[in-house]
């Protein structure tokens, strides 16, 4: 197989293995872990372990781009669609997770849309 022909293959499992799974991101650029995204990110990290989220994928990115409205969470489910949560606390991710990773209910209140109002 040549290295371009892996490259793809590679490329393909990854596409396939992210369709499987929903997406948890943490913004956690120097703004995000200033105002607390790297207490979210770990109490995310458990939380899937607690309540056996197996589906679910959590992962660090970069700066998400609204500074004052870090820490900033994003939920992309399975088929792509997604919402952003913003100033989360642990608190909050707290009932993020109750409501929307065990229940499928979105927090609206958090969302960047209507922060963003």
């Amino acid at each position: 197989m040549t290295k371009l022909a892996e490259i793809k293959k590679i490329k393909r499992k990854t596409l396939k293995d992210l369709k499987s799974q929903r997406r948890i991101q943490v913004g956690i650029g120097t703004c995000g872990i200033a105002a607390g995204a790297k207490e979210v990110f770990e109490f995310l990290e458990r939380e899937k372990i607690k309540n056996k989220l197996d589906d679910c994928m959590i992962t660090g990115v970069g700066c998400m781009g609204e500074c004052a409205l870090e820490p900033m969470v994003e939920v992309v489910e399975k088929d792509g669609s997604s919402i952003i949560y913003c100033n989360m606390s642990v608190d909050r991710t707290q009932e993020v997770v109750d409501s929307h990773l065990l229940k499928g209910v979105k927090l609206e209140k958090y969302s960047l849309t209507r922060q963003k109002r």
